[in-house]
């Protein structure tokens, strides 16, 4: 029974800690430069999705770039920051997807030039990562489209609801 109480306890330490995470990334890291860093970083995602001939990925993929812009917009223009804290773990997790889905996408694309030229066990290889992209889009990054607009569409300040 005490291995049960210890295992269900750390979900919340868990928690806590992606809480804690998400505030920092939101406020220090994102909002703190006014996006500078995080611009950065898009950029170099929109450079490797143009590169690449995996269009119809690439252009999932450019569509959450989009929303996250959105939503980073939103947040930079927000004169309540409570309103940005509350949405930050939502945020993290938007974020977390897309860029599993461009690290995806960048060894999927290298795999796309390389499996027309090697034998039958490397091109199941190959395959094996473009489909790793195909499952991840489908069932993961496609979650950020439910974020952007729960973010954008909260009518919300839980800091002001009474409990």
């Amino acid at each position: 029974i005490e291995q049960f109480v210890r295992d269900t306890k750390i979900a919340t330490i868990y928690e806590g800690t992606n809480g804690i995470q998400s505030i920092d990334l939101v406020t220090r890291k994102i909002l703190k430069d006014k996006g500078h860093s995080i611009g950065l970083f898009l950029t170099k995602v929109k450079a490797d999705l143009k590169a690449s001939s995996l269009t119809s990925h690439s252009e999932t993929i450019n569509d959450q770039v989009k929303k996250l812009e959105k939503v980073l917009e939103y947040f930079s223009h927000q004169q309540d920051i409570n309103i940005v804290l509350q949405h930050t773990t939502q945020f993290l997790q938007m974020f977390g997807n897309l860029v599993a889905s461009w690290r995806l996408f960048v060894g999927a694309s290298m795999a796309a030039e390389k499996i027309s030229s090697v034998d039958k066990q490397e091109q199941t290889f190959y395959q094996s990562k473009i489909d790793d992209l195909e499952v991840f889009c489908h069932l993961k990054l496609s979650e950020n489209s439910g974020i952007h607009d729960s973010i954008l569409n909260s009518k919300f300040n839980i800091t002001k609801m009474e409990l």
